[in-house]
């Protein structure tokens, strides 16, 4: 009987493992091109000195790629996922997908 509990609950959690498929409609189709953005922000280190001195902060940049998202709904969740840019004009707002 031990045996048989051990080897259901080890195939539940198995098969609990598993991505389900999410299915709903497209509610929203979000586009950002890729640009230069800051690698850090504005950080300056403070440091006690007799004279004070004033350096304006290091500027870092770094190109930050294209992100397309694709929000989808359906009755019990909204879920984003990230698409490649070739096909943004594919995506009809509306439809029906099925992402996994």
């Amino acid at each position: 009987m031990k045996k048989l509990t051990i080897i259901m609950l080890t195939a539940l959690g198995l098969s609990s493992c598993t991505p389900n498929p999410f299915t709903g409609r497209i509610v929203e189709k979000e586009y950002i091109a890729g640009h230069r953005c800051h690698t850090e922000g504005y950080k300056v280190k403070d440091q006690a000195a007799v004279v004070p001195v004033v350096r304006p902060p290091v500027h870092h940049h770094k190109w930050e790629k294209e992100k397309v998202t694709l929000w989808v709904a359906n009755r019990h969740e909204v879920r984003s996922f990230s698409v490649d840019s070739l096909s943004f004009d594919k995506w009809v707002v509306g439809s029906k997908v099925t992402f996994k």
